[in-house]
C-alpha cells in the first residue's frame, strides 16, 4: 500500500499543477509495481483538499505561453484515479471540507470522521460543477448530487453516502481494509472498475 499525504498547508491543500504532476508520478510508480495494489490519500491538516488552486489558474490564464493546461490535467488525473487498476482510498478528517469533492468522488472507498461536512458552492457564483458531477452522481446518486448543486448547503458526508465508513480512527480502519484488499488481484481491480463503468 502506498500512503500519500497532501502537503500544502498554507494553501489548504488546494490542487496546483505541481501536486497533480506528483500525484500522477505516484500513479505511474504504482502501475509499474505489482505489489502496489492500493493507494491511500489524506491531507496533512484539517483540510483533505480544497479544490483547484484558482490563483494559479488565473496566473496561467494571463500567461498564454504556459505549456500545461491546469483544468485539463486536473480532469485527466481525476479520471485516472477512477479508472486505474489500483484501489484508491481517501482518508478524510477535519471539521469541514467545503466545495472540493472530485478526488473523494473518484475514490473507490472513503473513510471519514464524524464531523466531516461537504458542500458544492459553485452555484453561488453562477457556475456549474460540471467536472465533478459525473463522479459525484456515481458516488451519491442523481438526486443527492442535484440537491447538493442547487442548495449549495453543507451536508453530512456519511448520511449522504459521500463517506463509506465512519470512524474517528481512520488509520485503524484503513489497516483493516488493507488486510482484505491486499488479497485482491490487480487484474480483477481493473476488470471490476471497467464493469461498473459499463453499467
Amino acid at each position: 500500500m502506498l500512503e500519500v499525504t497532501f502537503n500544502r498547508i498554507e494553501d489548504k491543500n488546494s490542487i496546483n499543477i505541481e501536486l497533480l504532476q506528483e500525484l500522477n508520478s505516484i500513479l505511474d510508480y504504482a502501475e509499474q509495481n505489482p505489489y502496489n495494489k492500493m493507494i491511500a490519500l489524506k491531507g496533512n491538516s484539517k483540510f483533505f483538499c480544497t479544490g483547484m488552486d484558482f490563483s494559479e489558474y488565473i496566473k496561467l490564464m494571463n500567461h498564454t505561453t504556459s505549456k500545461v493546461n491546469q483544468p485539463e490535467l486536473y480532469m485527466q488525473t481525476i479520471k485516472r484515479l477512477s479508472t486505474i487498476s489500483r484501489l484508491i482510498v481517501s482518508q478524510v478528517e477535519g471539521q469541514i471540507t467545503v466545495g472540493e469533492m472530485s478526488i473523494i468522488a473518484a475514490s473507490d472507498y472513503v473513510i471519514g470522521t464524524h464531523n466531516v461536512r461537504f458542500s458544492l458552492s459553485e452555484a453561488l457564483w453562477g457556475l456549474l460543477p460540471a467536472m465533478i458531477l459525473p463522479y459525484l452522481v456515481r458516488r451519491v446518486g442523481y438526486q443527492k448530487a442535484y440537491a447538493m448543486t442547487v442548495t449549495t448547503q453543507a451536508i453530512d458526508a456519511y448520511k449522504n453516502h459521500v463517506i463509506d465508513y465512519l470512524s474517528d480512527n481512520t488509520a485503524q480502519v484503513l489497516q483493516r481494509f488493507w488486510l482484505r484488499a491486499r488479497l485482491v488481484r490487480i487484474p480483477f481491480i481493473g476488470q471490476m472498475k471497467a464493469y461498473f463503468r459499463s453499467l
